[in-house]
């Protein structure tokens, strides 16, 4: 007699060779699914993660050159390619500094005068800056981050109003 048959006559429930292989290959598909699942997670994790690092880069740029535009006095914008240039009040220790952005190589660099050039972003992958007129500039900022999960672009633009054009 069969161990199975033995299981039914005392009324012990047991399960047959076809039913365990079925609640196995379900079970493995729920497994399967849930491992796809949590390595999809992961990878949008991933590529969120580096798009907001390239937009806190982009917009950390921005930002800083925003700043000093808003602030400067009798601006004489000199836009090339990758460079802008102007002119701030002069305050106690300096008289009329100039200021001066330029983009290469990915980094976005500040200089004040004739001082050694600040690093203000890295990773950018553009910037522009144009004199629409009337005291308005126009700066947009591109930033790129590879990763695993893929590559992240983000712009991010604004207008500036120069106080004293």
């Amino acid at each position: 007699m069969s161990p199975a048959s033995v299981a039914k006559k005392r009324g012990v429930p047991a399960f047959t060779l076809v039913e365990v292989m079925v609640a196995s290959v379900i079970a493995s598909m729920v497994g399967g699914a849930a491992l796809l699942l949590a390595q999809t997670g992961r990878q949008v994790w991933g590529l969120t993660d580096a798009r907001l690092a390239s937009l806190t880069d982009a917009q950390r740029a921005i930002d800083r050159v925003s700043e000093d535009l808003r602030n400067a006095w009798q601006a004489t914008l000199a836009s090339a390619e990758a460079q802008l240039a102007f002119r701030q009040a002069p305050d106690c220790e300096d008289e009329d500094p100039t200021i001066t952005y330029r983009y290469a190589a990915g980094r976005l660099t500040r200089q004040v005068d004739e001082e050694a050039p600040v690093t203000v972003a890295s990773g950018l992958s553009a910037f522009s800056a144009a004199h629409l007129g009337n005291g308005l500039v126009r700066l947009r900022v591109t930033a790129q981050s590879n990763t695993q999960a893929g590559n992240a672009t983000q712009t991010v633009e604004t207008g500036v109003w120069v106080q004293n054009p």
